[in-house]
């Protein structure tokens, strides 16, 4: 199995595990180390509507490489519904993560950590001020 055989949606079930550890490395560097705290903190970087946003701000970071399998993941039809989000916000998020679990499993950890730190850029600045 290559990583370009792996299908848009198992693309974006790695990137969300990638995410979720980005987020938590993020937390603990800045200092979140309470697990309620981490946990209430983590929402600004897990949920649907924060990865939509986070693609919005990347939209003119991607390479076209990577802007097209965010539009392949964006369009793939996923047999799950999302639950607390619209559909539309819900393929945003799913896009991202694909893009970042293509990056993270090609070996270009830099690249995947560089888009969430890009993406991500007020979240973590508000991390900081607290």
């Amino acid at each position: 199995m290559t990583v370009a055989s792996l299908s848009p949606l198992a693309l974006a079930y790695y990137g969300d595990a990638v995410l979720c550890r980005f987020a938590r490395e993020t937390l603990l560097g800045a200092g979140v180390t309470r697990p309620a705290d981490c946990t209430k903190a983590e929402l600004n970087f897990v949920t649907a509507e924060s990865q939509a946003q986070a693609a919005q701000e990347l939209s003119g970071v991607f390479t076209d490489a990577e802007q097209e399998l965010f539009r392949r993941a964006k369009n793939a039809k996923s047999h799950s519904a999302p639950r607390h989000t619209d559909l539309y916000t819900y393929r945003l998020a799913t896009a991202l993560e694909a893009v970042i679990g293509y990056l993270a499993l090609s070996g270009d950890e830099d690249r995947a950590r560089f888009l969430f730190e890009t993406g991500f850029k007020k979240a973590i600045a508000n991390l900081k001020k607290a």
